[in-house]
């Protein structure tokens, strides 16, 4: 994919399509201005907003379902995965109720100042906000090198990046939860998938999943725990998705609800792993505790 610069003109000086976003306050967000060349973010208690080039819907096809721009997609999914699992959660909410929240805005050359007034120009057409803003900054020379990797990033692992953001939204909605949890073992799989085609890709042979599982075993922090829980989801996904799977038909899903929730943190270090090869936290840095396993 050719890497988009928001400082300079379209070749020829045709004009070139951005996506500006508002943000809502049920999101969580960074306090952090981030200006890159292909994307803009800036977040304070009144207003927070993104910029980021269009993405052609033909690359990737199109969907009445579309909640975001592809381009957003990557942004959001590097700002989010840019906090280490056991710090909080970075989300991403865009404000859709009753007055256009985004605009497309077509120019040779998009600057953090034209970009404040068209944010400060769709914000005014709705409702003040008043944003609780995130205590945990991010690296910015990490969120850089999470969007890098986004921008390579194939459909399957965009689409898991999709869902895990999604699966936040749905967080701030209790008749949802369901649905909060599909999209997050969407998000897992993906991820798992992606490691066992590159794990495949390397070795030049057909990876199996056990493989990959087995890696996260001796790799990641509790890692046979981890697998465990993994295992575990899986068999919730087949009886949330399947009606009369195996596992038995459910009127409605059986899970506890800490067993979706318990699904966000360790997300965040699959996807970091995946994308910028971030190991998992120590249980130290978890979980705030010291591990009872280590000197004994």
């Amino acid at each position: 994919m050719r890497y988009l610069d928001l400082s300079d003109a379209t070749a020829c000086g045709r004009r070139r399509r951005f996506v500006v976003r508002i943000l809502s306050a049920k999101g969580s967000y960074p306090n952090l201005t981030l200006v890159r060349p292909d994307a803009i973010y800036k977040a304070t208690s009144s207003l927070v907003y993104t910029v980021v080039p269009s993405e052609p819907t033909t690359e990737f096809g199109y969907s009445e379902l579309q909640w975001a721009d592809v381009g957003e997609i990557r942004f959001w999914g590097a700002v989010a995965f840019a906090i280490s699992e056991g710090q909080g959660f970075y989300s991403f909410y865009p404000v859709g109720e009753g007055y256009e929240y985004a605009r497309s805005a077509w120019v040779q050359r998009m600057t953090p100042d034209l970009a404040d007034r068209l944010a400060e120009r769709l914000a005014a057409a709705g409702p003040p906000q008043e944003h609780e803003l995130h205590w945990q900054r991010p690296n910015v020379a990490e969120v850089s090198a999470l969007h890098d990797a986004l921008l390579q990033a194939d459909k399957v692992l965009l689409r898991g990046v999709n869902c895990y953001l999604k699966a936040h939204m749905l967080w701030k909605h209790a008749w949802f939860m369901e649905e909060m949890g599909i999209n997050l073992y969407i998000a897992l799989e993906a991820g798992l998938s992606t490691m066992r085609r590159t794990f495949s890709a390397q070795a030049k042979r057909d990876v199996s999943y056990r493989e990959v599982k087995d890696h996260i075993r001796e790799t990641f922090t509790c890692g046979d725990a981890l697998v465990d829980f993994w295992d575990d989801c899986r068999d919730d996904r087949h009886i949330a998705i399947h009606p009369d799977c195996d596992l038995g038909p459910e009127v409605m899903h059986p899970p506890w609800a800490d067993d979706l929730y318990e699904m966000f943190d360790p997300m965040l270090s699959l996807y970091r792993y995946i994308l910028i090869g971030k190991l998992r936290p120590t249980l130290e840095e978890i979980t705030g505790h010291p591990d009872p396993s280590v000197g004994s």
